[in-house]
């Protein structure tokens, strides 16, 4: 809906540093669009990760883009156990993933971007 309205994706942070405030907060950002308070809440992250507010990351190159703009479908949201390779993933280790093409599929590395190297 945000694109629809706007023409892009919006501009946001991967991870903002105040999930619930911060402007750059998928969570903030999305309030308008009907997201509630648990929108962004992995349930199967541990709840101190979703006292923050949020548990996913967000795909930075997506920023002012359509989601017409990559050729072929490219992840948009990963849960944040995806920055580390001694956390497990909480899904049965793998990680649920959504891509520009409106799909969720679980996998079991995050996205090459986030892989340590």
């Amino acid at each position: 809906m945000y694109e629809i309205d706007r023409g892009t994706l919006p501009h946001l942070a991967m991870f903002p540093d105040e999930p619930r405030h911060d402007h750059d907060s998928l969570v903030t950002v999305l309030q308008a669009y009907g997201s509630g308070d648990d929108t962004f809440l992995c349930p199967a992250e541990p709840a101190d990760l979703r006292q923050e507010g949020l548990t996913y990351l967000w795909n930075v190159q997506l920023n002012g883009k359509t989601l017409r703009s990559p050729k072929e479908p490219t992840w948009m949201l990963v849960e944040i156990n995806a920055l580390s390779q001694t956390v497990p993933a909480p899904h049965f280790g793998a990680y649920n993933i959504l891509y520009t093409d409106g799909q969720v599929r679980r996998e079991r590395e995050p996205p090459l971007a986030l892989r340590e190297p």
